[in-house]
């Protein structure tokens, strides 16, 4: 950034300089004006140069002002080299971003929910209930914070009321590719394998995950997993709901 002011700078006064000097050195133009040294030298019958003769290093005049060739092309050749400058760096500029970006997206931290298994213990009558947080990335995620809650609720015809997560826990840091965290949450209200067959019911996982990348950034997970309802249980994994799962 420091070298395209400079660039940018000196460009400028190239400009300037070279239309000042076309500007300063050659005085407002009148041709109708004879000086007495033309007079003189008419009188003495040498004649003077004609204004033709005299502008051909000029524009023709105007403003009263007439600018030499050479001075306003180089003036404007260097206007022009910084237009290219100026495009030429936010070109580059545009380009490292880019590259910038493509690299956090192939490096950062991807942390999300993974295992989500619900299974009847037939021999202790209760229900086994896992899921597990995985770093997927190729790079560690700090700060990591786990929010969710476990419940079963009403069917309720295709209109359940999905449990709001319980507060926050503080899981610290995962490393990269595939580190990971188990969870058990357990399944404290009564609920049979027939109810969730039979569209009565559901179980329901809901919460969300944040955490930072190594490039300072923050990201969110939101999961909602679901078993019973429009898909009866047949033991294993939750099914993800069509809502409640996203991330950034």
């Amino acid at each position: 950034m420091r070298e395209f002011v400079i660039a940018v700078i000196v460009t400028l006064l190239v400009f300037v300089a070279g239309l000042s000097h076309a500007l300063l050195r050659y005085q407002p133009y009148a041709s109708s004006n004879i000086t007495a040294q033309h007079l003189s030298d008419r009188e003495a019958g040498h004649a003077p140069p004609t204004g033709e003769e005299e502008g051909t290093e000029f524009w023709p005049p105007m403003f009263g002002y007439r600018l030499k060739v050479t001075d306003t092309l180089v003036a404007a050749f260097t206007a022009f080299l910084f237009a290219a400058t100026c495009a030429l760096y936010r070109a580059t500029r545009n380009l490292v971003l880019g590259a910038d970006k493509t690299a956090e997206r192939q490096l950062r931290a991807y942390v999300y929910v993974t295992k989500t298994k619900l299974t009847f213990n037939r021999t202790t009558g209760v229900w086994d209930h896992s899921f597990r947080i995985k770093n997927f990335g190729l790079s560690p995620a700090h700060d990591v914070r786990l929010a969710y809650k476990t419940q079963v609720i009403e069917w309720n015809d295709g209109n359940p009321i999905r449990p709001e997560p319980d507060d926050p826990v503080e899981l610290g840091s995962m490393a990269p590719s595939g580190d990971f965290f188990d969870n058990d949450p357990s399944v404290d209200e009564l609920v049979t394998v027939e109810e969730l067959r039979n569209a009565s019911k559901a179980v329901y996982l809901t919460g969300w995950i944040t955490y930072e990348t190594i490039f300072g950034r923050k990201h969110r997970t939101n999961f909602c997993y679901y078993v019973g309802g429009d898909c009866p249980y047949s033991g294993g994994e939750m099914y993800a709901d069509n809502a409640g799962n996203d991330a950034t």
